[in-house]
């Protein structure tokens, strides 16, 4: 246990370092300053509406997670859904991954007449749908940039493509999914009937949308002039990378993958940066609010979001 342990440690920190070195690198590109003169442009209010629409879109999640829960016999009022889900986002501030939110929706649902395994179920439900809908959305996002590098353009587009008929698939014949084990079965079986899956379907399109919005507020508030499909694959494709388990929650990477990405539409570098750091700042005070909003509707409960994932071995204890 303390071998596994340590070797959890070393991994933390060493994504941390690879953090930090990108984004030394990319302020060392910079001239002093210039990344502070854009910060310094940006126009506070449009920033908190920002803000404001990404609340928006994470409190529609929380509903469509509620009717993958439901599904599974966990119905919760809403109240108890949005706590559970702000009880995520906060603990997704200091957690490496976003997993570690997820398995504390995952815990805090499933009691008392449901198990740890189905509340997984419905987070898998609940992510899968907007994993899928965050490559649509991409596929849609590289057909509105012509002058794209073509590895770019034909990658997303396969991935979108797979995610869609991937999607057709489990739900024409689910059992074809049966060896990529019992969770991912499961998550499968519960969105397959139209009534659940269309609704799903919809909101987390929904939500993909409502996160382009943030972006082209966002590139307002630092008085940028960029396409809609560049924000569009700002949205998605960067979403996408800071998924990679390189760095601590995207630090550095997603950093990167702004500037690359909005440079396509011969943004400034320091304006790209700025922008990272605005999202980046949106981010956190997000967490905040999402844990003064748990502690206010769910207090005494912050143990499932703090307690750790059980070991190998331990889950049937």
């Amino acid at each position: 246990m303390t071998a596994k342990r340590g070797r959890r440690s070393l991994v933390f920190l060493v994504r941390g370092a690879v953090g930090a070195a990108v984004l030394a690198y990319l302020f060392s590109q910079l001239q002093g300053g210039e990344v502070a003169a854009a910060l310094r442009s940006l126009d506070a209010p449009l920033w908190i509406a920002a803000v404001a629409l990404y609340l928006v879109g994470q409190a529609v999640c929380a509903w469509k997670w509620g009717l993958l829960a439901g599904a599974l016999g966990m119905r919760r009022p809403y109240r108890s859904l949005l706590a559970y889900y702000c009880g995520g986002m906060f603990a997704n501030l200091f957690l490496p991954t976003t997993v570690g939110g997820d398995i504390g929706r995952a815990a805090a649902i499933a009691p008392p007449d449901g198990s740890l395994g189905r509340g997984v179920i419905s987070v898998l439900g609940d992510r899968g749908s907007g994993f899928i809908a965050l490559l649509l959305l991409a596929g849609v996002g590289v057909l509105m940039e012509p002058g794209l590098p073509a590895w770019i353009r034909l990658g997303t587009l396969a991935c979108a493509a797979l995610a869609l008929a991937g999607s057709i698939a489990a739900l024409a014949a689910p059992d074809l999914f049966r060896r990529l084990g019992k969770p991912l079965h499961g998550a499968i079986l519960v969105c397959r009937p139209p009534a659940l899956w269309i609704p799903v379907a919809v909101v987390s399109l929904l939500f993909q949308v409502l996160a382009v919005g943030v972006h082209v507020l966002l590139g307002r508030a630092l008085g940028l002039e960029i396409p809609l499909g560049t924000y569009v694959l700002a949205s998605t494709l960067v979403a996408i990378v800071a998924m990679a388990p390189i760095s601590i929650n995207g630090l550095g990477t997603r950093d990167a993958a702004y500037v690359y990405f909005l440079g396509l539409a011969q943004v400034p570098q320091e304006s790209g940066l700025a922008f990272a750091l605005s999202w980046l700042a949106l981010i956190l005070v997000s967490g905040a609010i999402g844990g003064l909003v748990f502690s206010l509707l769910a207090p005494g409960q912050m143990t499932f979001f703090t307690r750790r994932a059980p070991a190998e071995g331990e889950e049937g204890r």
